[in-house]
């Protein structure tokens, strides 16, 4: 299982009902956006208008989320949410997640303390990458910092008035059983933390061996169909796990 890449990132402070411009080149890549909003309520995220796909959300102190997009159309397009009117987005491009079931549910964790690091632990394989996203509000100045092997993308962070919050993303390697992911508390009142597995394309001889897997399933369904062996109450059910393989 080959671990997924990280290709390039960047990010904009006070989305409000702006669009951003995000260049995205390379064949086989997916596009995955956080968006930290210190309102919640984010309904909707587009990329060069293609609809993306939320992967999750966790809204303690206003919400995070990612959300993707796979193959997104090449070159400079805008990314567009709908429902937030105060926040951060972070665009991070990578490649080798696989396409079948590509991200996990997230892992989320918050605290309200200025001496508590929230750590998400999910569950892990190798050949999985784990990118999770953090932010802060209420301190000014603050700064997270990447702990337990993360690798930090893309920061945005704000100063004065009522912003003072920052908002970072970061991946790191999957393991053969969990990874913890969290980040260093910057002593702000409030930090919220999320996190996802991305798994990456199996290796040649997976794929020959999913494959021919694949294909004794589906001969023993149409045998089964053919022979009045499904009952009606079963066919979508056994339908939806052929084509999720």
């Amino acid at each position: 299982m080959a671990t997924p890449s990280f290709v390039t990132g960047s990010g904009w402070f006070g989305i409000g009902s702006a669009a951003f411009n995000c260049t995205v080149t390379g064949p086989n890549v997916y596009l995955i956006v956080g968006v930290a909003s210190s309102n919640g309520g984010v309904t909707a995220v587009t990329y060069g208008g293609q609809a993306m796909t939320k992967i999750g959300n966790y809204a303690p102190y206003g919400e995070l989320s990612f959300w993707y997009l796979r193959n997104p159309p090449s070159g400079s397009n805008n990314i567009v949410q709908t429902g937030s009117v105060d926040g951060a987005i972070h665009a991070l491009v990578y490649q080798g997640i696989r396409l079948a079931s590509p991200f996990d549910a997230i892992g989320s964790a918050n605290s309200a303390s200025s001496t508590t690091t929230p750590s998400v632990t999910v569950g892990s394989q190798g050949g999985s990458l784990v990118i999770s996203g953090s932010y802060h509000e209420q301190r000014a100045g603050a700064n997270l910092s990447p702990l337990d092997g993360q690798t930090e993308r893309v920061e945005t962070a704000a100063t004065g008035g009522t912003g003072n919050w920052g908002f970072m993303t970061g991946d790191e390697q999957g393991a053969a059983s969990v990874v913890t992911g969290s980040w260093g508390t910057p002593a702000a009142a409030h930090v919220a933390t999320i996190a996802t597995n991305a798994h990456g394309v199996p290796s040649g001889s997976q794929i020959v061996f999913i494959v021919f897997i694949a294909a004794r399933r589906w001969q023993e369904f149409l045998k089964d169909l053919k022979r009045g062996l499904v009952p009606p109450n079963q066919l979508r059910r056994r339908y939806q796990e052929l084509v999720t393989i």
